[in-house]
């Protein structure tokens, strides 16, 4: 039945001729035929003419070991992916009992490699612990009569976002959760990501990296064959992702042939694979690779199938553990040993989180009462809202508040109020220094633009803001207003003139988005006491040097960050909301707050 199964990668690349294109369909019994043909060294090389289903090697029988069972299974139904159908299988070895769950080895392209065979005997000789496999087939949208009317392998594997991850967690692996053996014993399999392994060949080697890449509380170990790491949807962007993300507790195995596939609308696979490998040993991982002599395919792999699982279950049960990355804005803003940490909530969070130049720190649960939060999680009303106001900022001078009238009002701690000013469709607030003047911008419909509040209330139009002041930040010295839009990759720069008018707007900052097929709304953005910017965005906590690049990427959670601010009395506590959760760090880097005085920057230079 395994070699039955065994099959080349499923529509690997839909650019390539069908010529060369690896076996699109899912045999019962694929043809076997020689290795396919080795072209030439090239600095270019074509893709390889690769017969259909070609005969995978697989390591020499050195004995025989009790046999696993597979079991054939169907996916009819997704939410996640309305209309898919896919077929999957399960490999149970002889070892597992039953009593508690097994480790985890998921493949996106089915069953090669002769994996059931290779985990029977290398199970049976103690050199990987019990192994429960998974191995799934991309899915389709068929007709009425069951034939494909729309193939879903792109769509699902080469996307650089969580979504094929939520799709593992939420529908496949429950599914298979749901199965049994012939003989009754319950499939179960271990939580703990540092007992999966996911692997995939061509798009589905990108597809596994992403899954782990996005959550690596899911898997913790990656086999990467042929990866398709060029520009399909995103991939090409991941060497500059890796370098600039903190560290991951991630073992990856990178597997690719020197001849592989060439292709001008898309890239050079094996050149990708390169960067990948250069990415991840700058940023820490200490990956382990393979070369092999031929094209896109999986005879490479297939050889070394069992060393590459070997290394990847090292030392297991011990942990994977977290590498040192070489990138220098890291360096510079965490502290060394810190982690994040989560602060429990006995309240749901709403709105942004606010703190002020004393390194309070402020948020408002669903009901409107703006509450104030410690390190060590301890929380007390701080004001009640009347309905219809909200929280916009914070300073030492209490809560600033904006409702649908346009009315601003600022609220002292025993909850006395006073109306500071009143500017309809106001869309964001800061302060301005320690002053009592205020920064504000409004909407579209009330001009888009920012104004200047004085302490003694007086408007003032400083700048327009088309389509932009989301969010705005204060530079430490006060000399730049920093202006988001929400749905956009830039960040404007305006300087400040003398007087406190703005000038010279330009699109600064350039986020990374790997959602751009659908835009994520930005969080909140604020200065460390250096002038680097974090921004809040749905690929995580962005680090941008004072001449406006992502220098490094933080992320506590997956599904990116809502909200940030810098807390604490020494303000070295990074505070952010993701997933609904307030997560905490010690950080090396200070926060300014706009309410804080100016403070010289030191230059950074031109770049």
């Amino acid at each position: 039945m395994r070699r039955l199964l065994s099959i080349a990668f499923f529509l690997t690349l839909a650019a390539a001729p069908p010529s060369q294109a690896m076996n699109p369909g899912t045999p019962d019994v694929p043809e076997t035929s020689a290795a396919p043909e080795t072209p030439t060294a090239s600095a270019t090389p074509s893709a390889p003419k690769t017969p259909t289903a070609p005969k995978t090697p697989t390591a020499p029988e050195t004995h025989a070991a009790p046999a696993g069972e597979i079991i054939r299974c169907r996916l009819s139904s997704s939410e996640i992916y309305p209309g898919t159908e896919r077929d999957y299988w399960i490999y149970v070895p002889a070892a597992y009992r039953g009593d508690k769950p097994a480790c985890l080895y998921l493949d996106m392209d089915c069953i090669h490699y002769d994996a059931p065979a290779v985990f029977d005997r290398m199970i049976a000789d103690g050199e990987l612990p019990v192994i429960i496999g998974v191995f799934m087939a991309s899915g389709a949208v068929n007709d009425e009569q069951g034939n494909p009317v729309r193939f879903n392998r792109s769509n699902e594997f080469d996307r650089i976002d969580e979504r094929f991850a939520d799709f593992v967690e939420r529908e496949l692996l429950p599914d298979a959760e749901r199965r049994t053996t012939a003989d009754g014993r319950a499939v179960r399999l271990s939580k703990d990501p540092n007992d999966r392994l996911i692997t995939g060949g061509s798009s589905g080697a990108i597809c596994a990296f992403t899954a782990a890449w996005q959550r690596p509380d899911l898997f913790s170990r990656v086999f990467s064959v042929v990866g398709t790491y060029v520009s399909m949807r995103g991939g090409h962007e991941y060497p500059y992702l890796i370098r600039k993300t903190e560290p991951k507790p991630l073992r990856i195995f990178i597997q690719d042939n020197v001849h592989d596939v060439w292709n001008p609308l898309f890239g050079h696979w094996f050149e990708a694979n390169r960067l990948m490998l250069s990415a991840l040993d700058f940023a820490g991982y200490a990956p382990n690779h393979s070369w092999g002599d031929t094209g896109h395919d999986d005879i490479g792999a297939a050889r070394i199938f069992p060393e590459a699982m070997r290394w990847l279950w090292k030392d297991w049960p011990a942990r994977v553990t977290v590498g040192t990355s070489q990138n220098d804005m890291l360096a510079a803003i965490l502290e060394p040993g810190a982690e994040w940490r989560e602060i429990p909530l006995s309240f749901t969070p709403a709105g942004q989180l606010m703190s002020d130049a004393a390194g309070r720190l402020f948020v408002s649960d669903d009901r409107g009462c703006v509450r104030s939060v410690t390190a060590e999680g301890q929380t007390e009303p701080f004001l009640e809202l009347p309905r219809g106001e909200k929280a916009a900022a914070a300073s030492t001078k209490g809560i600033y508040t904006t409702d649908r009238k346009g009315r601003i009002r600022l609220y002292a701690g025993s909850g006395a109020s006073e109306t500071i000013a009143r500017l309809p469709g106001v869309r964001t607030l800061i302060p301005a220094g320690p002053g009592g003047e205020l920064i504000v911008s409004t909407d579209k419909e009330h001009g888009s633009r920012i104004v200047r509040i004085g302490a003694d209330g007086t408007l003032r139009t400083i700048g327009g803001c088309p389509e932009g002041g989301e969010r705005l930040a204060l530079f430490p010295n006060h000399k730049m207003l920093l202006s988001s839009r929400m749905y956009s990759d830039w960040i404007d720069n305006y300087v400040v003139r003398r007087g406190g008018s703005l000038d010279c707007r330009q699109e600064w900052y350039r986020l990374h988005n790997i959602y751009a097929d659908h835009l994520r709304p930005r969080g909140n953005i604020q200065c460390d006491r250096q002038g680097n910017l974090y921004a809040a965005t749905p690929t995580g906590i962005q680090v941008c040097d004072h001449n406006g690049r992502v220098r490094a990427i933080l992320q506590p959670a997956a599904g990116g960050v809502a909200s940030l601010c810098f807390a604490g009395a020494d303000h070295r506590t990074l505070c952010v909301l993701a997933d609904g959760k307030l997560l905490i760090r010690r950080m090396k880097a200070a926060g300014a707050t706009p309410d804080m005085a100016a403070a010289e920057v030191a230059a950074q230079g031109a770049g």
